[in-house]
């Protein structure tokens, strides 16, 4: 009787092992993406992350992949996934390949390529590249699996970092320039023109500041406007063009050599900083009209040091101006002086006029932007329109001259709102919140209408 009961709990125990490890099964992989377990082979399925290296420098751009592998002896599978969410990187996406055939330990999978994506790292450290999570639909719980974790140590630049050295200057790097005119006169303004091309962002590339050398009274040089930013996926690179325009004003007549633009960069590859640089520019500068506005002090040399003769010569004595128009003179004078003061007070008080509406008009455009560029971009302009000020000018000598035109709580909301803004361009392109944005807009506002200095 003993033995008789032994042998049916037997029995019973060995039907039921298999449900129970069938329950166990679903019970460990039932549920959300949240609760998406490693998978590899032998498994039916699984997902595999591919990274190129694990070891970059910030703001370097590499090219991870993701891959869906399904048994073969399963058909085609349709499955639902969640995509990678990638937080502290700059992501552009890829093309993938066709799908094909793997075989792991004598296993045949259906191999898909399922998504790839150029990735930049903003930060620095020790970052996990997100997983891709995906549903494995023919069992009956409907579990998800996903890629076992990659971790990318993101190494920062090496110092000392030269001087306009761009953060996202990390990478291959072309460049190449042109005169819009090579012949002008004074009161003119010429087009610089400059091409970049990189496997980088194009967001993050910036040209080193561009100085007259030789004889800096020679033109004035107008902040760098962008004309194009453009980012395309050929093949298995990210190509990245940007295009830039300086404005220079001749300001004396002859023949000058303009100096080179040039753009500092790092290579990742070689572990080094790189100046590239376009040629120099000829340019002959003729008489002209400087306008009035655009003049500015300059250092006045002897044009001749030769010792000339100078003659005397008698007036006959019935050329005297008479009297009573010598007494007229200073009170001529004066209405003379007057009236230009007048003049000119008035001239500037209609320019300031337009500088402000123009001003305004981009704020009320500011109010309306949905992206953290084109936020971005209206702040410059207005810098530009109402202060004379870009974004361009070099981080220091820009708020220097915002110390003199804002006040302290109007400097603090703009700065940390145009860091904020610089970052997310850079990243996840979202614009300023609706309350950062209003702090942003009153400041502005405050500052547009007074002009001047605080």
């Amino acid at each position: 009787m003993r033995i008789g009961n032994l042998l049916k709990i037997g029995a019973f125990l060995c039907c039921l092992l298999p449900v129970c490890a069938w329950a166990q099964d679903g019970q460990a992989q039932a549920g959300g993406p949240e609760h998406a377990r490693l998978a590899a082979p032998p498994d039916d399925m699984f997902v595999d992350l591919r990274v190129p290296a694990h070891q970059i420098y910030l703001g370097e751009t590499i090219r991870v992949a993701y891959d869906v592998y399904v048994a073969s002896s399963r058909g085609q599978v349709f499955y639902n996934v969640e995509e990678p969410d990638f937080a502290h990187w700059y992501v552009v996406e890829g093309r993938t390949a066709p799908a094909g055939h793997a075989s792991f330990d004598g296993k045949t999978y259906t191999h898909e390529p399922y998504a790839v994506f150029f990735v930049t790292a903003m930060t620095a450290g020790k970052i996990s590249l997100p997983p891709l999570k995906a549903e494995v639909p023919y069992l009956p719980s409907k579990p998800w699996v996903m890629n076992t974790p990659r971790v990318v140590e993101v190494l920062p630049l090496p110092e000392p970092r030269p001087a306009g050295m761009a953060i996202g200057n990390v990478g291959n790097f072309e460049i190449s320039g042109s005169l819009s005119e090579r012949e002008i006169r004074v009161g003119d303004v010429v087009n610089l023109k400059v091409k970049v091309w990189s496997d980088s962002p194009a967001a993050g590339i910036g040209l080193a500041p561009y100085v007259i050398g030789e004889d800096p009274e020679a033109f004035r040089v107008y902040p760098t406007i962008n004309d194009l930013t453009e980012e395309k996926v050929i093949g298995d690179r990210l190509m990245s063009k940007r295009e830039f325009r300086i404005r220079l004003m001749a300001l004396k007549t002859g023949s000058f050599t303009l100096p080179p633009v040039e753009i500092v960069t790092f290579e990742p590859q070689h572990h080094q900083y790189k100046r590239l640089a376009t040629e120099p520019f000829e340019i002959r500068v003729g008489d002209g009209y400087l306008p009035e506005t655009s003049v500015r002090a300059q250092t006045h040399r002897l044009d001749s040091v030769s010792i000339r003769d100078i003659r005397l010569s008698h007036r006959n004595a019935s050329c005297v101006i008479p009297l009573g128009w010598l007494a007229l003179a200073p009170v001529l004078f004066l209405v003379w002086l007057i009236g230009m003061i007048f003049y000119r007070r008035v001239r500037r008080m209609r320019q300031d006029s337009e500088r402000v509406k123009a001003a305004e008009q981009c704020l009320e455009s500011l109010e309306t932007a949905d992206t953290a560029q084109a936020q971005l971009d209206i702040i410059g302009k207005i810098m530009d329109v109402r202060f004379g000020l870009g974004l361009d000018d070099g981080r220091d000598a820009f708020y220097a001259e915002l110390e003199k035109l804002l006040t302290a709580e109007e400097l603090s909301v703009l700065k940390s709102s145009i860091a904020a803004l610089k970052e997310n361009v850079y990243s996840t392109k979202k614009p300023l919140s609706e309350k950062a944005l209003s702090e942003v807009v009153s400041a502005l506002r405050r500052a547009v209408r007074r002009g001047g200095r605080v």
